[in-house]
């Protein structure tokens, strides 16, 4: 599982139930607690620390052998 999460999400209240099961569970998880972005953050606002959440994600992807390149078909 990959999981991204802002701190200053209206939602986020300190809690990391779901995370906690799937590890609990053995199964991966990726998880990033960003300090700002708010709640539905997406990309472009160079203002918070969440704007490159999804370059971290392509590497998630990349590493755990999700992506498949144009070579590899």
């Amino acid at each position: 599982m990959f999981n991204v999460i802002a701190a200053d999400d209206f939602l986020f209240h300190g809690e990391f139930g779901l995370i906690e099961s799937w590890h609990k569970a053995g199964v991966p998880v990726e998880f990033h607690l960003y300090q700002n972005g708010g709640h539905g953050f997406g990309l472009g606002n160079p203002d918070r620390t969440s704007n490159r959440w999804f370059d971290v994600f392509i590497h998630w992807l990349e590493v755990n052998k999700f992506l498949v390149s144009e070579a590899g078909k």
